[in-house]
């Protein structure tokens, strides 16, 4: 039988990898004594069995904090996503309020002593009513269903000129944006 090799006792305060580190030397030790056991090794691999069970609970613990602080996060970030969409929805009704007043008062700019709101025109948004389109852009698929012939349709208004009248059931409506700008 080889000669125990001295062996130190496990750190209390040992990480997990050093703990692992002690079980491989102990395994490798009773490995060279042929499978035998001293009493120095037996002692050693109990510390190193209450090191890991306690190691193990430490990790228990810090994982079950960890979980409860990403749930608490989880539930802190939706109640902040709704106050930041609850703000978002209200800026712009803010700013929808201010664009419909400048509307219905004719004023295209709003100069504050800060800032400066300018009503522009914004691209054009096209609407068809179904009901006053001649027939002629109205077609038919299979035996019930009607639709709105859209190439020749696309292509008539395109063809119409300035001062023309656009075909009967197709309109322009005049969209507006709010252009912020800090007042000079």
């Amino acid at each position: 039988m080889a000669k125990s090799k001295a062996v130190a006792p496990v750190d209390k305060q040992a990480t997990l990898y050093t703990i692992a580190q002690d079980a491989l030397a102990i395994e490798q030790l009773i490995f060279e004594e042929g499978g035998e056991l001293s009493e120095t090794l037996e002692k050693w691999l109990a510390d190193v069995e209450t090191s890991l069970a306690k190691k193990a609970d430490s990790y228990e613990f810090a994982m079950a904090r960890f979980e409860a602080t990403e749930e608490m996060l989880k539930a802190r970030v939706k109640r902040v996503m709704a106050a930041a969409k609850a703000l978002q929805n209200a800026r712009e009704r803010m700013k929808d309020r201010i664009k419909e007043v400048m509307m219905v008062t004719k004023q295209e700019e709003i100069r504050g002593a800060e800032v400066t709101f300018k009503l522009v025109r914004g691209q054009q948004i096209r609407k068809i009513d179904e009901k006053l389109l001649d027939a002629k852009y109205k077609k038919e698929r299979q035996v019930t269903e009607r639709y709105i012939d859209m190439a020749a349709l696309e292509a008539d208004i395109a063809a119409t000129k300035e001062n023309e009248q656009y075909p009967a059931g197709v309109s322009f409506e005049q969209v507006y944006q709010l252009r912020k700008s800090v007042t000079k």
